[in-house]
């Protein structure tokens, strides 16, 4: 019997709510014909598994315990076959199809943040005190990597602006992103009791399906199940919930006298909060702490835009444990994976700033002895950079060859378009069209309402205007070029790196383009209005000087800057000649002078934009054919002073001393 374990990420999911779409997406590929299945509701999945109530961190049925802990529908075989009709949505208990099973856990992430939760500034402040210090006398096998700190580091600056903006009238949204998405990094990073307690519902969960399978087994069949007729299990995570899974699985293969060990916390072994005294002195059933006998018929593992790769490098001091695996792991599970490893999948999106490749974790020993690494792919497929963190929910493409490989174990069949020329396309429109377009059109807007004013008033508004878009825009700019340079160091599907160049060639043709145009134009708007000079007022004339300042802003720093590439170098001496050959082209008045604010605008916006893209390119060491430096996680996480409980001792039986005679 095939078991499919969801696990959701950050978020404010409802317990069942993610499950709906693996369900679905199941149910088209069942049908191969992909066939709209959107038939199922919440309501009709909690329907069946009812709804649980929470005691002490631990999640059980009230009584009488009538519900099951999985969902299961009419139309999705768990043979891989062909199902025929439509897909209604309709529950049922034949034990035929495949089974799901939510694993809901968002209240752990929320519960503890009132406590232990800090603003952004001051946690992400520790989180690079703590890079920093590692990265002082490293060698470069075990420096933090250059994409960590600076990652961190951009996203600090982007998120303190914006705090600043959100916390006078929209705190509502505020709270949504710094506590509640934010948050959720951060307390599972930070607070290793929101660790312990997590892994105890995912392995308390998973010992209620083992119990409830059993019964219902032996209601139907008068006996207890056999080893061939135990549930076999595949687990689904996404986002974060892929690094919680990941630890459970992990901590399922330790010791029993481990797992059964209360913990105060900070220890790397026992995780704290996975059990306490009151539930070793329990005879309660449903408090199976020491059951994980389940971990055995686990086979496969499938995550969707994982950050597993970056909490074993930004929280590397909780997962010292995962390079010693012989003082920790049950010796006869080591035994049972030296011949049967659980498979794992792993798959993103190259525009999720979340997934990447796992090569990091791929190091680990632990990891190494327990998973099997099968697939490893980093696509393209989403447009839109960001939303695609959640766009695999929709994929059904991908959900079908998951359900191939996962769940049903071919090995062979077509797999989906990984690379799509389209959404690659997008991805570059976004980063590098879109977004300073709208800087562009912001700042042109702000500098000629602040031009055209009349009053004092007027004036000062816009120069608030301008302030906000410089302080707001220059980090999101900032932070987008440095995704997009990041991105295309993920490794991705082979058969893609021509299509991939000629895209990025001609947006950076475009830019240049840009680059070498905007100056000229201003210079050219710029000289019709001095051959012609309009009275202006005082405030008009300080626009003007605001806005050649802003222009020699952009430039002066790039002239200085060493290594200044060819583009910047053909633009600062093309705009002088460019200008005055345009110049008869340019009408005189408030047209020359639309003309000039809207070449100032863009050389400031496009000569910045190539300069973070040469400044991110230096700082990663971007190269054609490049990728992200090979992270040893051994030598990174430092396991000399790791704390794990030795194991126990044998306690010896006295032999019985034959009486003298």
């Amino acid at each position: 019997m095939r078991y499919v374990v969801v696990v959701h990420g950050i978020g404010e999911q409802r317990k069942n709510e993610t499950v709906l779409a693996v369900v679905n997406r199941f149910a088209e590929a069942r049908r191969r014909d992909h066939a709209a299945a959107g038939g199922l509701t919440l309501g009709l999945a909690t329907g069946q598994t009812g709804k649980e109530t929470v005691e002490g961190g631990c999640r059980y049925l009230q009584e009488p315990d009538d519900f099951r802990p999985w969902l299961e529908f009419k139309g999705i075989p768990a043979l891989p076959e062909p199902a025929l009709g439509r897909f209604l949505g309709e529950p049922d208990t034949s034990g035929e199809n495949l089974r799901f099973v939510d694993l809901w856990w968002a209240d752990m992430l929320r519960r503890d943040f009132g406590d232990v939760g800090q603003e952004p500034d001051v946690w992400t402040d520790g989180l690079l005190a703590r890079l920093d210090q590692k990265a002082r006398g490293a060698g470069p096998d075990e420096a933090p990597p250059t994409w960590a700190r600076v990652t961190v580091r951009e996203i600090r600056e982007l998120a303190l602006r914006v705090d600043t903006i959100l916390r006078t009238k929209a705190q509502a949204l505020r709270a949504k992103i710094f506590n509640d998405f934010l948050g959720d990094v951060q307390i599972y990073g930070e607070y290793s009791h929101c660790r312990g307690l997590a892994v105890r519902r995912f392995h308390r969960l998973l010992a209620r399906v083992e119990a409830a399978h059993a019964l219902q087994f032996e209601l139907k069949h008068g006996r207890g199940p056999v080893e061939g007729e135990k549930p076999r299990y595949t687990v689904v995570a996404h986002s974060l919930g892929s690094v919680m899974a990941l630890d459970a699985l992990l901590y399922a293969h330790a010791r029993e006298d481990i797992r059964a060990t209360p913990s105060p916390g900070g220890h790397d072994l026992p995780f704290p909060e996975y059990v306490s005294s009151a539930d070793l002195a329990k005879t309660d059933p449903k408090v199976p702490v020491r059951d994980t006998s389940w971990i055995r018929r686990v086979d496969s593992f499938v995550t969707l835009g994982s950050p597993i790769d970056k909490y074993l490098v930004l929280w590397w001091q909780n997962y010292r444990y995962l390079n010693l695996p012989h003082l920790w792991m049950d010796p006869e599970l080591r035994d049972l994976r030296k011949s049967v490893r659980i498979r794992h999948f792993n798959y993103a999106d190259e525009q999720d700033p979340v997934g990447h490749n796992l090569d990091v974790a791929a190091t680990a020993p632990a990891v190494l002895e327990v998973f099997d690494r099968v697939e490893d792919v980093v696509f393209n497929r989403y447009k839109v950079p960001g939303v695609a963190h959640n766009a695999y929910w929709g994929d059904r493409e991908l959900f079908a060859w998951i359900l191939a490989r996962a769940v049903d174990g071919k090995a062979g069949g077509a797999p989906p378009r990984w690379f799509d020329p389209s959404a690659y396309r997008w991805a570059l429109l976004y980063a590098y069209r879109l977004l300073p377009a709208a800087l562009l059109l912001l700042s042109y807007f702000a500098l000629s309402y602040g031009f055209y004013t009349s009053s004092w008033h007027g004036t000062a508004l816009a120069g608030v205007a301008l302030i906000l878009i410089v302080r707001i825009g220059g980090p999101l700019l900032r932070l987008s070029v440095w995704w997009r340079q990041l991105a295309r160091l993920k490794w991705c599907a082979p058969g893609c790196e021509h299509d991939r160049d000629r895209s990025a060639r001609r947006f950076r043709r475009e830019i240049a383009a840009i680059q070498v145009v905007a100056p000229a134009v201003m210079g050219a708007a710029l000289v019709a209005t001095m051959l012609d000079p309009p009275d202006l007022p005082a405030p008009r004339r300080i626009w003007l000087l605001i806005a050649l300042l802003a222009a020699g802003i952009a430039f002066l720093p790039r002239v200085r800057r060493p290594g200044t590439d060819a583009w910047f170098l053909a633009s600062a001496l093309a705009t002088v000649p460019l200008a005055f050959l345009l110049e008869p082209l340019v009408p005189a008045g408030h047209v020359a002078m639309n003309l000039f604010l809207m070449g100032v605008a863009a050389t400031v916006v496009f000569t910045h934009l190539r300069g973070l893209i040469h400044a991110a390119k230096d700082e990663l060491g971007v190269a054609k054919g490049a990728s992200l430096p090979k992270l040893d996680y051994p030598r990174y996480a430092d396991a000399s002073r790791i704390d794990i409980p030795p194991p126990p001792r044998k306690t010896r039986t006295p032999k019985p001393r034959k009486p003298r005679t």
